[in-house]
């Protein structure tokens, strides 16, 4: 009877340290806001010893050359999980999911972000839980989905420039320095084509209102997209389509048209537009 007993205590006692050092989908949250909100402190103190980062270039990391990494780069813009899925093994935690995250970088205060399918390691010390390991690489995009978005910003565009509105069309573009569009009428008259460059010293919303007010106000013209090609590589995006305006006496001019695309902050964003009026 003694031995019962005694076999159930340690199996309650068990139980109960178990509980408490339960991995729950709380614990991973939380443990990911502070990596977000103080990285380099998280870095130092909630980290094994042999932290390894893996991250989409293929290149393990060890804890110190990853804290030096962090603190030459800014803070998180974004960093979001979802689809988790998580397996607990005693002291050993397992998380796989998606990551979505951005930054804005230092050396061109340019934004990057990314959206990787993860594995992330924790081990449970003395009661408290410890980043191990994180592994990721780029997560297959859905073909339609990206294509769907890229088509929605590049029909935006179009319609905020025949209506003249600054605010919306400035929105469907990357405010990088290295933005540029030009639209060119055919040989004859490719100087008359409208054209801008972020290079200037003007930043895109004051380049945009000028450009609109020397256009004039909005013709009620309509347009038409067909026969796109669109490319996606990682953040970036390749595109070519056919375009017919058409005028309220019905004219119409039909143009081949060019985007490049990047993501910003998991949306895409214009960078450059090229356009040749056709038939030549």
């Amino acid at each position: 009877m003694k031995t019962i007993l005694i076999t159930i205590l340690l199996l309650a006692t068990s139980l109960m340290s178990f509980s408490q050092v339960a991995f729950t989908e709380k614990t991973f949250n939380d443990m990911m806001g502070r990596y977000q909100k103080e990285t380099v402190e998280f870095l130092k103190t909630e980290t094994t010893p042999d932290f390894i980062f893996l991250g989409v270039g293929g290149e393990p990391t060890n804890r110190e050359a990853f804290i030096t990494f962090v603190q030459g780069s800014n803070a998180f813009l974004t960093n979001d999980f979802s689809n988790l899925k998580i397996r607990q093994y005693g002291n050993t935690a397992i998380v796989t999911g998606l990551w979505n995250h951005s930054h804005r970088l230092k050396h061109d205060n340019n934004v990057v972000s990314y959206k990787e399918s993860v594995t992330e390691t924790f081990i449970n010390q003395n009661g408290k839980w410890l980043f191990a390991s994180h592994q990721g690489g780029l997560a297959p995009m859905i073909k339609a989905e990206e294509e769907a978005a890229i088509k929605s910003v590049i029909e935006k565009e179009t319609t905020t420039w025949n209506a003249r509105d600054t605010e919306g069309f400035v929105s469907c573009w990357a405010n990088v320095p290295y933005a540029v569009q030009l639209v060119a009428h055919g040989v004859a008259q490719s100087n008359s084509g409208v054209a801008f460059s972020t290079n200037e010293k003007k930043n895109l919303p004051e380049l945009v209102k000028g450009m609109f007010a020397g256009m004039g106000k909005p013709d009620g013209s309509t347009f038409k997209s067909d026969n796109y090609v669109i490319r996606v590589n990682g953040n970036s995006a390749f595109v070519h389509y056919d375009q017919t305006n058409t005028a309220t006496d019905s004219k119409t001019n039909t143009y081949h048209e060019v985007r490049y695309l990047e993501k910003v902050n998991s949306d895409w964003k214009i960078v450059y537009v090229g356009a040749v009026k056709y038939p030549l």
